[in-house]
C-alpha cells in the first residue's frame, strides 16, 4: 500500500512538471511579431510541429521570384492544448524555449491556416496546417490567440440550442443561435441551425419571407462550409440548401419573367448545380 502512494505521488509530481502531456492545459505565451516590437499578443500554446514538407503543387506559376519555390508548406501539429481549434483557423508559429513557464516570451516566425484535425497513429491528436514558413523548422510550437475561447463558447451555445431545437422550443433556439454567432460569427454549424428553424416556418406558412431568411443564412454558411467540424454535419446542410434553393427557385419562375428576372434564375440554377 505504501508503495502504491509513492508510485501515485511521483505520477502526481510527474503530471506537474511535464504539463505539455495534457491536451487541456493552458499555457500562455507573450507572441511577439520583431525584436523590436513593444506589444505582444497574448497567446495560449497550441502544440508542437512535428514535420513539415512541402505542397505537391505550384499554385503560383507567375511568381516573379524565380529561384523561390513557391509551394505552401504543410506541418503536421502534435496537439497539446485542443480547445478553441476549427478548420479554416489562423495560428502563429513561434520559436519559444520549451522550457518556458507560464508567461514566457515568443518571436512569431510564420503563420498557419488550420486544414485538418484528427488522430495521427504516433502523435495522437493532431492538427494539419499550411502557410510560407521559410524559417520554420520541426521542433517550433504552434499558438492561438486568446480571443479564440469564443470558439468553444459558441459551440457550447449551439449545443444547448440544439436541445431546444428538438424540443421544438424554435423561438427560444433561435436566441441561443444567434448568441452562439455572437461568439464566433464563422461557426458555420449555427448559421445552418438558424437557417433550418426559418426554413421550417417556410414550410409550414409557405411564407417567402421565412425561405429568404433561410437562404440569407444558408448563404452564409455557404461560404463558410470548409469550416464545418464533421463531413456529416456538412452533407446535412448541402441536403438543406439544394432543398430551399429549389423551394426558392420555383416561386420565382412562377412570377412574370423580365429580363434581369431570367439572369437571377441563371444565376440560381448554377448555385444549385454546385450545391
Amino acid at each position: 500500500m505504501i508503495k502504491m502512494a509513492k508510485i501515485f505521488l511521483l505520477f502526481i509530481l510527474f503530471m506537474i512538471s511535464h504539463p505539455l502531456i495534457s491536451l487541456d492545459y493552458n499555457i500562455y505565451v507573450y507572441a511577439f511579431d520583431s525584436y523590436q516590437s513593444l506589444h505582444p499578443k497574448k497567446t495560449i500554446l497550441v502544440g508542437e510541429i512535428k514535420s513539415k514538407v512541402k505542397s505537391a503543387s505550384i499554385n503560383n506559376q507567375k511568381n516573379p521570384i524565380k529561384e523561390y519555390d513557391t509551394r505552401k508548406d504543410l506541418v503536421t501539429v502534435k496537439v497539446i492544448n485542443k480547445k478553441g481549434l476549427k478548420i479554416g483557423q489562423k495560428l502563429y508559429v513561434v520559436y519559444k524555449d520549451p522550457h518556458h513557464e507560464k508567461f514566457k516570451n515568443a518571436l512569431i516566425m510564420g503563420e498557419i491556416t488550420v486544414t485538418a484535425l484528427l488522430t495521427h497513429p504516433f502523435y495522437g491528436f493532431v492538427l494539419m496546417g499550411e502557410g510560407n514558413l521559410l524559417r520554420v523548422r520541426e521542433g517550433f510550437y504552434v499558438v492561438r490567440e486568446l480571443e479564440s475561447e469564443n470558439i468553444e463558447k459558441a459551440y457550447f451555445l449551439k449545443r444547448k440550442a440544439d436541445n431546444l431545437f428538438e424540443e421544438e422550443n424554435y423561438e427560444e433556439a433561435s436566441n441561443e443561435y444567434l448568441k452562439s454567432i455572437k461568439k464566433d460569427t464563422d461557426l458555420p454549424e449555427s448559421h445552418y441551425a438558424l437557417g433550418t428553424i426559418y426554413y421550417k416556418a417556410f414550410e409550414n406558412d409557405l411564407s417567402k419571407i421565412s425561405l429568404e431568411n433561410a437562404l440569407k443564412e444558408f448563404q452564409i454558411t455557404w461560404q463558410l462550409k470548409e469550416r464545418f467540424r464533421y463531413n456529416i454535419d456538412l452533407y446535412k446542410f448541402l441536403k438543406t440548401y439544394f432543398s430551399a434553393q429549389l423551394d426558392y427557385f420555383l416561386i420565382e419562375k412562377q412570377e412574370d419573367l423580365s429580363t434581369n428576372r431570367i439572369e437571377n434564375l441563371k444565376k440560381m440554377l448554377n448555385l444549385l448545380i454546385q450545391i
